[in-house]
């Protein structure tokens, strides 16, 4: 029969069923009932048991009482309750075992992984343990910094194993050269205490691919790997590089308000260069510490110029030397060894003269001012500027049709011309996919370059475009005004298209994909009326923009990856500048992060 709560004083336990053929319990069933209701009862047993263990521990072997609790079902089911009782009571005992546990689960590989098979199936088994485990994960979510952190940033990778995949195609793909390796410091400073940064992480799409034997297509083995960028051309300044380009990507900079970021207006256009004239106007002399005062311009007509610099003669022809030695896209190109030219002398008057020579008429080729004005009017006046225009004359490039235009443009950043957006790859790569990858690459030599960030972000643009051209022609108005069906010549003839075509509004509808473009703005339109139907008026309007000044973790960031040890706190103004306007990419990303992260 079951024990009545009311002859236990109130129990809460269950004693289970004893003498079901008897009413009457037996002297142990009696104790077993007093010990769980009365608590001095239970004191002294414990007492007496404590003082019993610690004498049967100097005689009787510790292999009797494991072997005992492996063979005695009951011995072990009592044993196993009073364990449970404890933990429950005593709180020393309690956080005594959890560190136990712990210590045991760090320590011991093979109750770890006993403990995660034991946790995955309670938890598909018991609905009750996997609502608990559910809500202290929402928990521990919402009150940890660390762990959230580290749960977005595991949510889509997980731990390379090496047995996973083929070996060659492991060790294909796999490259210590772009490995983070910790430092005492980074594992100091690390939220995650140098979990994270230890491990080799692989997300799940490059997972899939390699275990059907492919690379990743973000993979640098996918003739995406990048060379270390040599002295000869590390050494150069932004004018230097331009001026040994084999073609010059001329766009409208601004600098935008406040930060002293830059802003592109316009379309970017590739002239090609002529590297003759860079090397027949320049003056070159035996001393090493030349230098030479260059106004780089689109026309020599121009007063305006794109850029105005000190140039290293000894660095242009170091620069041009390894290019055409190990560039593929400079093998033909011809440098004069007898490249010494004096430097002619000048008046005062010849100098201004030649300045005055443009019309006035003529436009500024940049919205880029000189930062100091008054230097340039006592340069005009005293020191001789050589005017060079090395891509005068000349027909711009269809950027996206032209072999190589990106290592032509960009040969810093390409030292042997390969590895650029169209070049034959195993995996197909999308141009979008490929200069992302380039911008957020742990190589950060193009997020440096705000050339090349506009210059990227113009070809995928173009791109789009382009794509979306040519499926809108072949999708959209297949019927003309008449009823007759837009044949291929149709689209070639002007009048035709004029009135088939473009008096729809479909046929703009390519331009989609471009942020302020009409049909951009006709889709975000739509996008509002759609959610003031579900949703109702909204209440109020929020817009977000970057206070990226008074981040210091932003500003901290950068100076961590440039290796500068110096302390924002103490920085001002125009340095928390130079700082951000380095590295555009990084702040750009935290900001994003920033706003995922809160909203």
């Amino acid at each position: 029969m079951k024990v009545d709560e009311n002859q236990t004083t109130g129990s809460i336990y269950n004693f289970g069923e004893y003498n079901t053929e008897s009413k009457v319990l037996s002297k142990a069933e009696k104790e077993k009932i007093k010990y769980w209701t009365d608590d001095k009862f239970r004191a002294r047993k414990t007492n007496t048991l404590k003082e019993n263990t610690g004498r049967m521990k100097e005689y009787v072997p510790k292999n009797y009482v494991f072997r005992k609790y492996q063979d005695d079902e009951e011995y072990r089911n009592a044993l196993i309750e009073s364990g449970i009782y404890k933990y429950q009571e005593d709180k020393g005992y309690r956080d005594a075992l959890i560190q136990s546990g712990i210590e045991k689960y760090l320590e011991d590989p093979e109750y770890r992984e006993k403990l995660k098979q034991a946790s995955i199936v309670k938890y598909k088994e018991d609905e009750n343990h996997k609502e608990h485990v559910k809500q202290a994960s929402i928990k521990k979510y919402a009150d940890d910094d660390a762990h959230r952190i580290k749960i977005k940033q595991q949510t889509s990778v997980q731990i390379c194993k090496k047995e996973y995949y083929d070996n060659s195609i492991f060790d294909l793909v796999t490259t210590d050269k772009y490995q983070h390796k910790c430092t005492d410091d980074c594992k100091t400073n690390c939220a995650f205490e140098g979990t994270c940064r230890t491990s080799l992480w692989i997300c799940y799409t490059c997972h899939r691919k390699m275990l059907k034997g492919k690379i990743p297509a973000d993979s640098f083995s996918n003739s995406l790997l990048l060379e270390n960028v040599p002295v000869e051309l590390k050494q150069l300044n932004s004018i230097e590089q331009q001026l040994i380009a084999q073609n010059i990507p001329f766009m409208k900079i601004m600098a935008l308000p406040k930060g002293g970021q830059k802003g592109v207006h316009g379309p970017v256009v590739c002239v090609p260069s002529d590297l003759k004239k860079v090397t027949s106007i320049l003056p070159r002399s035996e001393n090493e510490s030349l230098l030479l005062k260059v106004k780089l311009k689109r026309k020599l007509s121009y007063k305006g110029y794109d850029k105005y610099q000190f140039v290293r003669p000894n660095h242009l022809e170091q620069a041009l030397l390894y290019l055409k030695d190990q560039n593929i896209w400079y093998k033909d190109v011809a440098i004069n060894n007898e490249w010494i030219n004096p430097i002619p002398e000048l008046n005062d008057d010849q100098v201004v003269n030649d300045e005055s020579e443009s019309d006035d008429t003529e436009l500024l080729d940049t919205c880029l001012q000189p930062a100091d004005i008054g230097q340039e009017a006592l340069d005009l006046c005293f020191d001789q500027v050589f005017n060079i225009a090395p891509a005068e004359n000349t027909s711009p490039l269809s950027v996206l049709q032209e072999s190589g235009i990106e290592a032509k443009t960009f040969p810093v950043h390409f030292p042997t011309g390969k590895n650029t957006f169209d070049e034959i790859r195993d995996e197909k790569l999308t141009i979008g996919r490929y200069f992302n990858l380039r911008l957020m690459s742990v190589e950060n030599r193009f997020a440096r370059d705000t050339s090349y960030i506009f210059f990227s972000q113009y070809l995928t643009e173009l791109n789009s475009v382009i794509s979306n051209v040519q499926i809108s022609l072949r999708k959209e108005c297949p019927f003309s005004k008449e009823g007759n069906k837009i044949t291929g010549e149709m689209l070639c003839n002007k009048e035709t298209l004029k009135e088939s075509v473009f008096k729809k509004d479909e046929a703009i509808k390519y331009l989609k994909p471009i942020r302020g473009t009409p049909p951009y703005w006709q889709s975000s339109q739509k996008d509002i009326f759609a959610m003031i139907r579900q949703l109702g008026v909204p209440t109020f309007f929020c817009s977000f923009s970057s206070a990226d000044f008074r981040w210091s973790e932003i500003v901290n960031t950068i100076l961590k990856q440039q290796g500068d040890m110096r302390n924002t706190e103490n920085m001002t103004w125009d340095e928390k500048c130079k700082v951000l306007c380095s590295n555009p990419v990084t702040a750009a990303r935290m900001f994003n992060h920033r706003f995922q992260y809160h909203f």
